[in-house]
């Protein structure tokens, strides 16, 4: 007769680490214990699936199982389920905006439940998802908005300010014999418009003949090219 011993070893403590909410688009760390040797199945989103920690980055909620081998080559397996929670798509409007220096915009975000917007300066609020902006150089402001998961999204607006036009008048102080009359030339900007209207050649364009009766104050307003 003869003996043979057979040893029965213990199956490994396989752990696949504790399931794991993420927004779209970002990652985390599996982290499995319990053994020597690990194969993740699926490999879908993983940055390696024969370690015990790689990093998972699924588009989609996604159960990952391991597969864990001790030193006595017996294995086990575990899951573990990572979700992925849908991020916010943030709108402005408008999509883009321009103003004259010195004069305001209204812009409204929306798709989200929480706003912060920056930079701030020029803002009536920087925390709401409307807000007033009065920038004085163009500026691009960026909203970024978290929905009820926390999970965050951005979207940008350029608001260009244009310059106002620069007057020159010429003459700007002049004098006339009651029955004459003078030219009277503008410049600086693309249209014009005169007031009051009382004794002179024209209200529109750059060059009118002033008449009046009495001493007056003329006012021309000029419009840039750009509206401003």
């Amino acid at each position: 007769s003869n003996n043979v011993v057979v040893t029965v070893y213990s199956t490994p403590p396989a752990n696949a680490g504790a399931d794991q909410n993420i927004c779209e688009g970002t990652s985390t760390q599996l982290n499995a214990s319990g053994g020597i040797t690990y194969a993740w199945s699926p490999s879908t989103g993983l940055s390696n699936s024969s370690i015990s920690n790689p990093i998972a980055n699924p588009s989609i909620t996604t159960t990952y199982t391991v597969t864990i081998t001790d030193v006595n080559g017996c294995y086990a397996t575990d899951d573990v389920v990572i979700t992925v929670l849908p991020i916010p798509i943030i709108n402005i409007l408008p999509s883009s905006g321009k103003i004259c220096v010195g004069d305001t915009i209204t812009i409204n975000a929306n798709g989200a439940i929480t706003y912060n917007w920056t930079p701030s300066i020029g803002l009536s609020s920087d925390t709401s998802a409307t807000t007033i902006a009065q920038p004085s150089v163009t500026t691009t402001y960026t909203v970024t908005g978290a929905n009820q998961y926390g999970c965050t999204n951005y979207n940008s607006i350029t608001i260009s300010v244009e310059p106002l036009p620069i007057l020159t008048i010429s003459p700007n102080v002049a004098g006339v014999c009651s029955g004459q009359s003078i030219n009277i030339s503008v410049n600086g900007a693309a249209n014009y418009i005169w007031a009051p209207s009382t004794g002179l050649s024209s209200t529109t364009g750059s060059s009118v003949i002033a008449s009046p009766i009495t001493t007056t104050t003329y006012n021309i307003t000029g419009i840039s090219a750009s509206g401003c």
